[in-house]
């Protein structure tokens, strides 16, 4: 029986595209809808997605994280209409836009401007050096940021995604040779991710005001089902605190392991990811206890289990 369905919603860089064994029921159709919708707020490129220029990482990053927020939002809306509710979402990263507006905290349409506005601040906060984002596997946290520590200021812990699975962020450089120092100690896997922002960290920092100075243009409210932070792992109930996550969730340092657990420890026993990715799934299934994962390669075995309890 599927008791209680946690939604994962994704970060784009987090995504991927493959076969999967059949698309939910309605997704087709859902996607072409909220794409009419949003090519009338912002530019959306389907033909471009995947496309990358080095030349425009705005532009590339705009179209990553509006195609990914439009596919998570179309993903969940299916989900839930085959019987599967969500009782607490939680977003990584900017994932957290499409959680708020599957759980009415935000309408699309605002999501859509909110992205938009999030992106171009990002951008615009950096200086011309070179950021980016890396990822250490198989050492512990504090291995992990003794080896930040040695390394100098140019980096800083970002996430910690799931037990020995530690995200850096900061200057390519340094990340580079914090990631050469975790292989030497030992780490199964240290390498860069395709980001090219210091998100999660203090080189976003001037963004958080701008943020803020931005969200009374939107209409902001209680979200339906619960919303867990992925930055202090508070329960969002409430417009105000949905408010204070806004502002500070690009420029804080995740922990998505503790954010897991959080669901987990509420009693969530079947986690969906919503979204183009099955990295969320694979980080649940080291909870203890781990909770039934799906994510859209085998939605259509998830679809079969409501029917089961419908």
């Amino acid at each position: 029986m599927i008791r209680s369905v946690a939604y994962l919603f994704p970060a784009f860089g987090m995504r991927y595209r493959g076969p999967l064994e059949r698309w939910p029921v309605g997704f087709d159709e859902e996607r072409e809808r909220l794409l009419a919708v949003a090519r009338g707020i912002v530019a959306v490129d389907v033909a471009a997605a995947g496309l990358a220029s080095a030349s425009d990482p705005l532009s590339n990053s705009l179209r990553e994280h509006h195609l990914s927020y439009i596919d998570s939002c179309a993903l969940a809306a299916v989900v839930a209409r085959s019987g599967l509710p969500c009782a607490l979402a939680a977003g990584y990263s900017m994932g957290l836009f499409a959680a708020l507006a599957h759980c009415g905290a935000l309408s699309f349409e605002d999501g859509l401007h909110l992205i938009e506005h999030v992106v171009r601040v990002a951008h615009d906060v950096v200086d011309e050096r070179d950021y980016g984002m890396g990822a250490v596997i198989g050492l512990d946290l504090e291995v992990v940021e003794a080896i930040v520590r040695d390394t100098g200021p140019g980096v800083e812990v970002a996430d910690v995604s799931a037990e020995r699975v530690i995200v850096l962020a900061g200057l390519c450089a340094d990340v580079d040779r914090a990631l050469a120092a975790a292989t030497s100690a030992g780490a199964l896997y240290a390498t860069m991710l395709p980001i090219v922002l210091p998100f999660h960290s203090s080189w976003m920092a001037p963004a958080g005001p701008r943020i803020r100075e931005f969200l009374p243009r939107l209409r902001i409210r209680a979200p339906r089902c619960r919303v867990v932070s992925a930055v202090d792992q508070v329960v969002m109930t409430d417009a105000a605190a949905v408010a204070r996550e806004l502002a500070q969730n690009i420029v804080s340092p995740l922990h998505w392991l503790r954010t897991m657990q959080v669901l987990v420890d509420a009693g969530v026993g079947t986690v969906v990811e919503c979204g183009f990715s099955e990295s969320l799934c694979k980080f649940a299934k080291g909870l203890d206890p781990a909770p039934q994962v799906y994510h859209p390669k085998i939605f259509g075995r998830l679809v079969e289990r409501a029917s089961l309890v419908a």
